[in-house]
């Protein structure tokens, strides 16, 4: 249930209406009186607290809060394999909420939404819907018994928005793409969210937006501290 503010007036004309009429307390209602002043004192306190209770209400929700930051991400074990406290404040929010929906994510759409809160399109793919075929066989056919445990269904998840980042280190590739937070988070908990018996392959489908390479001759603006000589 939200709370609501009320202003000092709204307050002390509140208490002042617990109060019975008559000649003893008339000066509840009269401006500059002791009386009057005891009452909006008491409404200051009052107002205070109501203030305080919202802030409360407010910090309270992991969408939102500031002062709890900390105190959220520890309740969550975060830091954890996927999630680090290094991001702004936004990120940290965001990774609170998404480690609340892990809770829940089961079905195909879940991942999808799930990947929708980084801002990232994806899809599935299964390898039968890629043509995989048994048939034809060559010849001499040898079979092999494989141990149940190492019998892996393969899933594509395909970004469709994003592009792979580099490896980090030299020689570097132009144009050369940066790796995304939130794209290692996601592929993270993909990976801890599967079944055990299935392969994530990661394959992204975006149009590279290059931070490099530049137009040579660069040109740097001067800084405040720069001198001409």
């Amino acid at each position: 249930m939200a709370i609501t503010k009320h202003t000092l007036e709204e307050q002390r004309d509140s208490l002042a209406k617990f109060l019975p009429s008559g000649c003893l307390l008339a000066a509840k209602d009269v401006p500059d009186t002791t009386f009057f002043k005891l009452i909006q004192g008491i409404a200051k306190e009052f107002v205070r607290m109501e203030c305080a209770a919202v802030e409360l209400q407010e910090q309270h929700n992991p969408a939102n809060t500031t002062v709890f930051i900390e105190a959220w991400e520890a309740s969550l074990g975060i830091p954890d394999d996927c999630f680090d406290t290094r991001g702004t404040l936004d990120e940290r929010r965001l990774n609170i909420i998404v480690k609340f929906a892990l809770m829940n994510v089961q079905t195909r759409q879940d991942f999808i939404d799930l990947a929708a809160l980084y801002g990232f399109d994806i899809d599935f793919q299964m390898m039968t819907d890629r043509g995989a075929k048994v048939f034809p066989l060559t010849f001499p056919i040898t079979f092999q018994i494989a141990d149940p445990l190492d019998i892996n269904f393969v899933v594509f998840v395909r970004f469709l928005n994003a592009t792979a980042p580099q490896a980090a280190g030299f020689p570097f590739t132009f144009p050369i793409i940066f790796a995304n937070a939130g794209l290692n988070i996601v592929q993270c908990l993909f990976e801890k969210l599967k079944p055990v018996d299935v392969k994530l392959v990661f394959e992204f489908l975006g149009t590279p937006k290059p931070v490099f390479p530049f137009t040579f001759p660069i040109i740097f603006a001067p800084g405040p501290f720069d001198v001409d000589c």
